[in-house]
């Protein structure tokens, strides 16, 4: 076989191959185009003369039918492109009205509310439900049932559609989305967050000496006047380590999420004893612990104002281990009794016990009985309980307190905010306990 002959099988067959793939599927504009792309490598091939090598014979009188296949070629070629052209048409209309029919579509079911299919049973009660039962009235919102079940009702129908359809007031309150920092699922004080950072606070090179609370209370005493707060009486200044100093505090983080963490932050007290202090007491050194280490100083403290007390949401958000270690502490007896802060907080927090009805101009008590109350005008006269029966109160009826609502006639204890507020870091004050505290050793 010739050269010639061989290009002309060639492109025969390529034209044969696109052929039969343009009539089996006329859409497939890819395939069209890569047919076209190989006929036109084919027709270059054919109509770039190949060079005879050394050793391929030229045969003589071989008829040259060379331009009439390229002409074949060439109607081959634009019949694929007009084909290609029309399929492209097509396909685009086709998708086109696809995708009308689907914005439709969604525009429908956005005006029309869906409902949920029914159970093979409740669609077979509703064939043969009653005249009567279809115009049962509802007596909430006197709207009849309609009938046949292929209306929506108001009260089946998804409940993100109702709050879709609802027109909201444009003059409510705004919405402001914002991100909070939950201290054990606690927020900060408002009070506390708004407080400014510490200018130019500086620590020393090793801020992490701890020391013990018989350290703490041999070195600075003080007299508690309530958790953790110490006031040192003037008559005993003098003989101390620091002259100065009127009163610190000693926390434990363990039950106290709202701490600062670090020295210089500010930070936040639950307490359920409100302290009783003279002004010159709210700035105060602060140590702070945590698990069994010793107490490390934070720096010097203030309240920037007095206690706030927490409300009955508020609470809630209390940790619980919070209101067992406060339910623990005040319920407890010792040998002698209660402790006397924490007498006077059951007894602040249970109701009065009512008493009687003074009569005769105040002269007179006549006994408190329940089935008197009709008798009389006036309630009763009442007085707190007693230190006796603020005794007999547990660890679990206080934690029972800590959980009635504000407005509540049980007994309710709540916690109060003790604002910490950091001014400063006092150098001299920190060095002179470690080296007091390497003094005597311990």
């Amino acid at each position: 076989m010739s050269h010639e002959d061989a290009k002309r099988n060639a492109a025969s067959m390529a034209l044969a191959s696109a052929s039969s793939k343009s009539k089996r599927f006329r859409g497939s504009s890819p395939e069209i185009l890569e047919d076209s792309q190989a006929l036109n490598r084919n027709l270059r091939r054919f109509e770039t003369p190949a060079s005879p090598g050394p050793s391929a014979p030229i045969i003589q009188g071989t008829r040259n039918t060379g331009p009439d296949v390229v002409q074949q070629f060439r109607a081959e070629i634009t019949e694929l492109r007009r084909q290609q052209a029309i399929d492209r048409e097509h396909f685009e209309f086709a998708l086109n009205a696809h995708n009308g029919q689907l914005e439709d579509l969604w525009k429908a079911m956005a005006r029309t509310p869906t409902r949920e299919p029914l159970r093979q049973s409740e669609s077979e009660e509703s064939t043969v439900k009653s005249e009567e039962d279809d115009m049962e009235t509802n007596l909430y919102d006197a709207t009849p049932e309609p009938r046949g079940g292929l209306q929506p009702n108001a009260h089946e129908q998804n409940p993100k559609q109702c709050h879709d359809r609802f027109e909201e007031d444009p003059s409510l309150p705004r919405i402001t989305p914002a991100s909070i920092k939950l201290y054990d699922g606690m927020r900060m004080p408002e009070l506390i967050e708004n407080l400014p950072p510490v200018p130019e606070l500086h620590f020393p090179q090793q801020p992490n000496e701890t020391f013990t609370f018989d350290f703490l209370k041999r070195v600075l005493g003080g007299k508690a006047v309530s958790s953790g707060w110490w006031v040192i009486p003037s008559k005993t200044r003098e003989q101390r380590l620091f002259p100065q100093l009127k009163s610190f505090r000693t926390l434990n983080s363990d039950y106290d999420p709202l701490l600062p963490r670090r020295p210089g932050e500010h930070g936040a007290q639950l307490s359920c004893i409100l302290a009783e202090v003279d002004d010159e007491h709210l700035t105060f050194p602060l140590f702070l612990r945590c698990g069994q280490d010793g107490y490390k100083y934070y720096g010097t403290y203030r309240e920037p104002r007095y206690s706030d007390r927490l409300g009955g949401n508020e609470m809630r958000q209390v940790p619980e281990y919070v209101k067992k270690h406060w339910a623990s502490q005040i319920g407890a007896m010792r040998r002698d009794g209660k402790i006397p802060k924490h007498t006077d907080a059951i007894r602040a927090a249970w109701p009065k016990v009512p008493v009687g009805w003074l009569t005769d101009n105040y002269k007179r008590l006549i006994p408190y009985q329940e089935k008197l109350h009709d008798d009389f005008e006036e309630d009763p006269v009442t007085r707190p309980i007693t230190a006796d029966e603020a005794d007999e109160v547990g660890e679990s009826e206080i934690l029972k307190t800590f959980e009635t609502a504000d407005t509540d006639t049980a007994p309710s204890m709540r916690f109060f905010y003790e604002y910490l507020q950091c001014v400063g870091y006092d150098h001299d004050f920190y060095k002179k306990l470690v080296a007091k505290k390497l003094e005597l050793g311990v």
